[in-house]
Parts: C-alpha cells; structure tokens; sequence
C-alpha cells in the first residue's frame, strides 16, 4: 500500500493510496482424481493443504485399456496403490489467483462553521480464480473445504472454473458523498452511495457434484454487468424534539 495525507488549515483534510493486495497461497482440501475418473468410481482421499500449479502430493492414474495388474477394467484407469505419493508429475491442479488493485482518494472537511462533508471515490479491480472462504458464486461457506479443489483438472472438464477472470464481487467504481448543515435548531444531513455494477457470469452445473452455478461457460464476465446501484438518504432532526426524517432512494 503507498499513501499520501495532508490536513489543509481551513479543516480541509486529503488522503490518497493505492493497494495491491495478492493472496499468494490458499489452504484448502483437494483430492488425486479428475471428473473422469470419480465418475469412473475411482474413490476420492482428500488432504488438506496449498494447491498450485507445480504440486506434486498424488499418485496420477492415467487412462488406459486391457486387464490387471496395469489396468482396472471397472474404471478404465491404471491402479493407484499409494494415494498419496509424488511420483514426478504434477497433479494437474492450477495455481490459485487472487489480486485486487485499487486506488482510492478521499477528501473531507471536519464540522466547523456549520456544516461539514466527505467525499470518497475508488477505482478497483478484484480478478483471479478463487473467491476466497465464502464463494458468492454457488453461496457455499465452507471455509478452507469448498468444492474448488476437489478434483485435478487433468482431464480439462474444470477448466472454466479455473480461468483467471474479473470475480463476482468485482466493482470497479464506487463513489461515496456525505454532508452535513446545521442551522439554527436544525440539523441537515445527505448522503449517496453508487456503485457500478458486478461482473455477469454463466455458471454450468457441477460435472461430478452437480451442483448449480459452480464452473463458469465461457470467460468470466461475459454477459456484461449488473445495473449501477444508487442509494440516497436525506435525514434532518430539530434540537429539543424527536423528529427525525429519513428518505431512502435505490
């Protein structure tokens, strides 16, 4: 993060920062076997850890024709005998991404001569492949055991789910305002939130799980945005009274 503030002598006060945010590795459970081969009943053993591109914690089973030893005839693939054991290749998983970058710029006047005001804008971008503990793509709050890693990718069918891409929780402007007056016994306040809209995406069922909206059909992003969401309240209270006003647009 790199920063700069500065407090003018008219109560005028000015902050701007950029923040580059990376998560570098994630915790979650994963299993040896592709869709192919779980839908094959090749059995899943899950192990905890940091999935990535070079991981190397599984015995591959390739797929392959004929009898025992070198191949079972019930699933199509040669047998694992030790689950978790290196065997030189990696286990076809990709590496998680998860980048925001954002620049964001305050300005804001403390209460003096009445009235006072704050004023934010943020440009963002929040891309990678994996959302985080909380999914907000299938709501799925499993943190550290979702779905994402569950199987290798060694067969290409998640290869929508792991494509780098805009997230659904990406907003790139938001803008935030808020002043307040105060005048003789009244108190005038108004505040506005906009923010752009989130990325739309087409989620395929799950091709082992068949769980809906879990692999993206096409880039992420693809179908647009949502709608510009616009709120606004305007409140005003009288000293010595109850009164209170408060109107929501959105």
């Amino acid at each position: 993060m790199l920063g700069y503030d500065r407090e003018f002598d008219n109560g005028l006060t000015f902050s701007g920062r950029f923040v580059h945010r990376n998560l570098v590795r994630v915790l979650e459970d994963m299993s040896g076997v592709n869709v192919t081969q779980a839908l094959h009943g090749v059995p899943q053993q899950y192990v905890v850890g940091n999935p990535s591109a070079s991981l190397d914690i599984f015995q591959n089973a390739t797929a392959c024709t004929g009898g025992l030893p070198k191949c079972d005839p019930n699933t199509g693939y040669t047998p694992v005998t030790c689950t978790l054991c290196s065997d030189g290749i990696p286990d076809g998983f990709p590496d998680p991404v998860r980048i925001y970058k954002g620049m964001d710029i305050t300005v804001g006047k403390r209460f003096a001569k009445g009235y006072q005001f704050f004023a934010n804008y943020t440009l963002s971008s929040l891309t990678g492949n994996y959302q985080g503990n909380f999914r907000s793509d299938n709501g799925q709050t499993d943190p550290n055991i979702s779905s994402m890693f569950d199987f290798t990718n060694s067969d290409g069918r998640l290869s929508g789910q792991y494509e780098v891409g805009p997230l659904e929780t990406d907003r790139r402007n938001q803008i935030k305002l808020f002043a307040n007056k105060s005048w003789k016994a009244l108190n005038f306040g108004l505040s506005w939130n906009l923010e752009s809209g989130t990325p739309i995406t087409k989620l395929l069922d799950h091709p082992a799980y068949e769980n809906a909206g879990e692999v993206p059909d096409g880039p992420r992003g693809a179908f647009g945005r949502t709608p510009w969401q616009f709120r606004s309240t305007t409140t005003w209270i009288t000293r010595g009274s109850s009164l209170r006003k408060c109107i929501l647009w959105q």
